[in-house]
């Protein structure tokens, strides 16, 4: 592995827009920062063991657009410089298992963390993959349907494997190339509770308005694909 400060460094962290690389390790990066504060996911509470300067300085380096870590081929790599940089703590050479969970993407609250840093940059991207994660499988469900004919399960067939490509290219970018599977599917739980309450006809329009899905959500109709709604549902009756 190349040297940490031969890749993160002044020069090559000038085009971040949150200059995480400038916060000194003894200034809180809430304060350094305040705009995370408008977030309720930047003041949950994390587990004692972990301390939150650290954790957003890692979010901040690996999730941040442009940062210098994306020149980094291995996403798993990239996280170790991460961890690195935020300074999380080793014991015989090895981070803590509770660090280590961050890495792995294991801890859900700082998974909640990293979406909304992501969605702070790419809240286009993060509505568009709403549209097309509930547009695929509102297709799926009429694949399922006894009465859609032949030729109309043909077309549905390639509109699905079309929006399957789409969706996994709006995750990569919008997680800037996270491929943990934990993290992933957090962010389609956020997904899907975006998508339980607002009528058909407030999608374009809110769209259009570029706002941050995170205020309205999406209703799309009677086809939920996740395990959260269907235990939300299970739970009601």
């Amino acid at each position: 592995m190349e040297a940490l400060e031969d890749i993160i460094n002044a020069n090559s962290c000038a085009g971040l827009k949150f200059r995480i690389d400038m916060v000194p390790t003894t200034k809180p990066v809430l304060k350094a920062f305040p705009v995370l504060t408008l977030y309720p996911e930047f003041k949950e509470k994390l587990p004692v063991k972990l301390e939150l300067d650290l954790v957003l300085r890692y979010i901040m380096i690996f999730y941040q657009e442009r940062s210098p870590l994306h020149s980094v081929d291995d996403y798993t790599r990239r996280k170790i410089y991460a961890a690195l940089f935020a300074g999380f703590p080793k014991k015989d050479g090895r981070f803590s298992e509770d660090y280590k969970d961050i890495i792995s993407g294991k801890n859900k609250t700082v998974n909640r963390m990293a979406i909304r840093f992501c969605r702070m940059q790419r809240s286009t991207d993060f509505t568009k993959l709403m549209i097309y994660e509930n547009a695929m499988y509102s297709d799926m469900a009429l694949m399922d349907d006894p009465e859609t004919d032949p030729a109309s399960k043909k077309t549905l067939m390639l509109n699905i494997e079309s929006q399957t490509k789409i969706v996994s290219d709006l995750t990569a970018n919008l997680l800037a190339g996270d491929q943990s599977q934990f993290v992933i599917e957090d962010l389609m739980d956020e997904i899907e509770l975006g998508t339980l309450d607002i009528k058909p006809e407030d999608v374009a329009k809110k769209f259009r308005e570029t706002k941050d899905p995170a205020e309205w959500g999406v209703y799309y109709g009677k086809h939920y694909r996740f395990s959260l709604y269907a235990k939300m549902k299970a739970e009601d009756e």
